[in-house]
């Protein structure tokens, strides 16, 4: 479409389960301190498909014979994922699709606007997981509809 700008995506902060010990579990709700949080900016008015993906939780140190000791991954449902649509002050859960929602970028006095997204998620870990920290992505990906 002539005169579309560009979807922009930017992240504010990472997921983080904290301190978690060996056969333990938490839950990090999307309205939580420890939720991912992205800003996605768009043309105003225009229908957009958010989506979520993303990988495993790999140990950044330590060592072990059993690579399953050192990977976990997370559980994320559309309950975990939420959007804001006036900057943070109130909070939709995905609701359209497994992992994606289908909004519309708010009305506003400019040319482009914002939409925040944020994803909390769930995990339990095995008895004999690796100690330290760990990586993974989370990725949100935004398409004009």
């Amino acid at each position: 479409m002539p005169g579309q700008s560009a979807i922009t995506i930017d992240g504010i902060s990472n997921l983080s389960f904290g301190d978690m010990a060996r056969s333990g579990s938490a839950n990090v709700t999307y309205g939580s301190g420890g939720a991912a949080q992205f800003i996605v900016t768009g043309d105003t008015a225009r229908q957009v498909r958010l989506t979520i993906s993303f990988s495993a939780l790999t140990a950044q140190n330590g060592s072990s014979a059993n690579s399953d000791d050192r990977t976990f991954t997370p559980s994320i449902t559309n309950a975990d994922c939420a959007f804001s649509l006036d900057g943070g002050n109130s909070w939709q859960p995905f609701s359209t699709g497994t992992l994606f929602h289908d909004t519309v970028f708010p009305e506003g006095g400019s040319a482009t606007s914002s939409i925040y997204v944020r994803v909390g998620a769930s995990a339990a870990l095995g008895a004999r997981q690796q100690r330290g920290g760990y990586a993974g992505l989370i990725t949100l990906t935004a398409e004009y509809l």
